[in-house]
């Protein structure tokens, strides 16, 4: 008989990242500094790619969660503020 084994932890770490990309779809950051931000509240960066209207530029996709989206409109609504 075939018996399934248990998943290791970094096999479980990178199912949960697939199924969180499928549940949520990937969203595109065209902005390095809040790029760089979002990073640093802890959001995983997925990829990056060029920009496609510019290639001296990059894009930046991370999964779309709902933490991601309520640290970008944090993020955005301020930024807008302070200047």
């Amino acid at each position: 008989m075939n018996e399934e084994k248990p998943l290791t932890d970094k096999e479980l770490y990178h199912l949960n990242i697939a199924l969180n990309a499928k549940a949520y779809g990937m969203k595109n950051v065209y902005k390095k500094t809040l790029a760089f931000e979002l990073i640093k509240l802890g959001h995983n960066l997925d990829h990056t790619m060029r920009n496609k209207r510019n290639a001296k530029f990059q894009v930046f996709v991370f999964t779309e969660t709902p933490e991601f989206i309520a640290d970008l409109i944090e993020l955005t609504t301020n930024k807008s503020r302070d200047q």
